[in-house]
């Protein structure tokens, strides 16, 4: 639900674990907030098998994208955390060879629940937002990050894991190794 806040303001499309659409609750109020790009979770998988899945989801992004006028919200991490700290930058979405608009997102609640978890079921997800009595959600747009002419994609996301120490000041966690 941190990603609402873009959402609301303007139309994205947004990557969504394929077990969304499986929830017909959840499909619907994904698609009439986004475009949708089903993909299928993350999963422990062999080098190979995961180097594969991320290449069809990169071909399917990338046309989708070729073809789309909204812009892509993607979490660099890969998937929403907890918020503790900031993991490694997937180098995924930088191979897409587009521009990166960094939003850092805080979101403050009253009651010490978690935020939603890159393995928490879709219902306790809704629950954990549900028992909110209210949430404020902060969002500051930090300048664009455009890939250099000739970069390699593992280039584009080391230079953008450059930023992520100002990124997690700015958010008020510290960075996980």
């Amino acid at each position: 639900h941190d990603g609402l806040a873009i959402i609301l303001n303007a139309a994205v499309s947004v990557l969504v674990r394929t077990t969304y659409r499986e929830h017909a609750f959840a499909r619907l109020i994904t698609s009439a907030m986004a475009c949708p790009i089903y993909v299928p979770p993350p999963a422990h998988r062999g080098a190979a098998e995961r180097r594969a899945a991320l290449d069809d989801v990169r071909r399917v992004v990338a046309a989708h994208l070729a073809a789309a006028e909204e812009p892509l919200l993607f979490y660099p991490e890969g998937s929403i955390t907890n918020g503790a700290g900031l993991m490694r930058f997937e180098r995924f979405i930088f191979g897409l060879n587009q521009p990166v608009l960094p939003v850092a997102l805080r979101i403050h609640a009253p009651l010490p629940l978690a935020h939603d978890t890159l393995w928490s079921p879709l219902p306790v997800n809704f629950a954990r937002a549900l028992f909110q009595p209210w949430q404020r959600i902060e969002a500051t747009i930090l300048p664009t990050l455009e890939p250099l002419a000739g970069e390699a994609p593992e280039a584009f996301a080391c230079r953008a894991q450059r930023r992520r120490d100002a990124f997690a000041k700015h958010i008020g966690r510290s960075r996980a190794a």
